[in-house]
């Protein structure tokens, strides 16, 4: 029965373009298992919902995947294999699997993929609207982790690029540790104006702009009223909350 199995597989294996003469096809026997071994592993987090994986395999052969991770990519040579997996959701992915069948049906060893995790969609951001001095914070939050960027409105912004590269008195910055949680944005170094938040996560992928805003203001200054003479002192308080 293996004898009939190895004859298509053989047939199968030439429509493909594949003569596997240096893998014992001439006597009639191969009893040797190839061996698979994870070549570059996917860049982690990817904005690419359909990544390629790159692995070694010592014998043509087919492929059988495991875990949550599928492909199209059914036949391969032997050397190195660039395979695409097909769509995935966002989420992190630690049991795929591959396993390689030579034209004899000698299995191969299982290759784990590395783990890596998918993330192609754009942060949600928000920002509690308040009026604020530069001695208080914004209240902000993103739907990822990453960071947050509270930027004058009088800055165009398209990416990140755009906010970093404007004058510092314009932007603050804050790391997102947790995701839909309120983080504090400092208000220190800006200049008074209208200021709205963006976000980007881990992966790269950029927020839209958010809805609302916040002002920040100028310390309230206020001069106490007195009847004083040239050698005395006026009373002056500057009152930033």
């Amino acid at each position: 029965m293996k004898n009939i199995l190895t004859l298509f597989l053989v047939i199968f294996f030439i429509g493909c373009g594949y003569i596997p003469e240096d893998e014992g096809i001439e006597s009639g026997m191969d009893l040797t298992n190839p061996t698979i071994a994870e070549v570059t592993a996917i860049v982690s987090p990817i904005r690419d919902s359909t990544p390629d994986y790159i692995f070694s395999s010592t014998e043509n052969g087919t492929t059988t995947y495991g875990g949550s991770c599928s492909s199209n990519s059914t036949v391969i040579s032997s050397g190195n294999n660039t395979i695409t997996f097909n769509t995935l959701s966002d989420a992190t992915y630690s049991d795929c699997t591959i396993i390689v069948a030579d034209w004899a049906l000698n299995e191969s060893n299982t290759l784990a993929v590395s783990e890596f995790t998918v993330d192609v969609y754009d942060p949600t951001v928000s920002v509690t609207t308040a009026t604020i001095t530069i001695s208080e914070n914004a209240s902000v939050r993103s739907t990822e982790t990453g960071t947050a960027y509270m930027v004058n409105t009088s800055v165009s912004v398209d990416n990140v690029t755009d906010i970093t590269s404007a004058s510092d008195s314009t932007w603050n910055s804050v790391t997102i540790e947790s995701a839909n949680t309120n983080t504090n944005m400092p208000a220190s170094g800006l200049t008074p104006g209208t200021y709205k938040v963006y976000a980007v996560d881990a992966a790269g992928n950029f927020s839209d702009v958010s809805s609302n805003s916040v002002t920040v203001a100028n310390p309230t200054v206020t001069l106490t009223s007195d009847t004083i003479t040239t050698s005395e002192n006026a009373v002056v308080r500057v009152d930033e909350t």
